[in-house]
């Protein structure tokens, strides 16, 4: 399990002081462990805190994709 460390009580990654290449390395680090150690993350899901990634818009009902799936990141390129 990776640690993230939050700057108050902002659960945004860039409030915390991370950039989008970091913020892309631990969105994707955590889809690998929730799919690796599935048991743990459903036994421990009440105590687990949330974070939000700088492409999402959650305005929207739509998952988080991974940022080089996103139309920003295919611009980049």
């Amino acid at each position: 399990m990776m640690k993230i460390r939050f700057m108050g009580r902002s659960q945004n990654l860039n409030d915390s002081g991370y950039e989008i290449p970091e913020q892309m390395k631990i969105y994707e680090d955590t889809l690998k462990d929730v799919y690796n150690n599935t048991r743990w993350y459903l036994d421990n899901l009440e105590s687990l805190r949330s974070y939000r990634v700088a492409w999402k818009d959650y305005k929207t009902k739509s998952c988080t994709m991974p940022y080089r799936f996103t139309k920003k990141y295919v611009g980049k390129q």
